[in-house]
């Protein structure tokens, strides 16, 4: 059954759509990274579906983690973001999740050379912990082709686990038509395992494969992510293998803008 969900996943991500039109002002084509950028006065609503997720490893390879997104972009530079998520499990009972970020843009490519974008909230995760988080994403667009890197620090307040857990991303993406955008995503999770001894979410692990984002009709945005994921030796070695470790990981996410201009 997870195998078949994976595949779905892979079949999406690497084919092209059909009939779908230009897409939003401000795109948002990763998996990984989120922007303060957006239309003013506007409101998006997801649907968020996960398979091997990183909260959902931490209790077995079947885990299935699905969530809904709010976004209220008051300006626009500035936005607020809350999500509600549940994680199934056949092994264990339901787990819910909620966060609430505030992320802004900072610097503007048009004045500056490049996009800035900052963001810090609050978390309850799967594992009951209360957390505060804070990013950034440093991105430029060449014509066609977008780039961003990203970062992430996440302090568990009850002090349960790390003392902090540190995640990298790096995202790519060409604009094959006005409604589709091809991209590659690269992620380092729980990188302060790579100088601690110990390390509650089992060490670091690098993620990366590709992901496809879809427009239709302005509105609505289709984002497909399929990545394979790498646990080093060391990583194994602490989750109890000995030896580096291989999954995968498949993300989809369907989203919904309404308001801004013109409406």
């Amino acid at each position: 059954m997870r195998a078949a969900r994976i595949l779905w996943i892979w079949l999406l991500a690497s084919a092209p759509g059909a009939a779908w039109a230009d897409g939003p002002a401000t795109e948002r084509p990763y998996t990984w990274q989120s922007y303060g950028a957006g239309a003013p006065m506007s409101g998006t609503v997801a649907y968020d579906l996960g398979v091997g997720t990183r909260n959902s490893r931490f209790f077995g390879a079947d885990g299935v983690e699905q969530g809904v997104r709010l976004r209220f972009q008051p300006w626009r530079g500035l936005a607020f973001e809350a999500f509600g998520g549940a994680l199934l499990h056949p092994d264990h009972a339901a787990r819910g999740a909620g966060a609430f970020d505030v992320v802004g843009r900072a610097l503007w490519q048009e004045a500056a050379g490049v996009d800035l974008d900052l963001g810090a909230g609050y978390g309850f995760d799967y594992r009951e912990r209360h957390v505060l988080r804070a990013r950034a994403v440093l991105g430029r667009t060449f014509g066609a082709v977008d780039v961003r890197l990203g970062g992430a620090l996440e302090v568990p307040l009850s002090g349960q686990g790390d003392a902090a857990d540190v995640s990298l991303t790096l995202g790519a993406s060409l604009r094959v038509t006005p409604w589709w955008r091809q991209g590659i995503e690269l992620a380092g999770e729980d990188l302060e395992g790579l100088w601690e001894d110990e390390e509650a979410e089992g060490g670091a692990k690098l993620l990366f494969g590709p992901t496809a984002y879809f427009t239709l009709g302005g509105a609505v945005e289709l984002r497909l992510n399929l990545a394979a994921v790498y646990a080093p030796p060391s990583a194994g070695a602490r989750a109890g293998t000995g030896a580096e470790t291989w999954g995968l990981l498949g993300r989809a996410s369907v989203a919904y803008t309404f308001g801004g201009p013109g409406d």
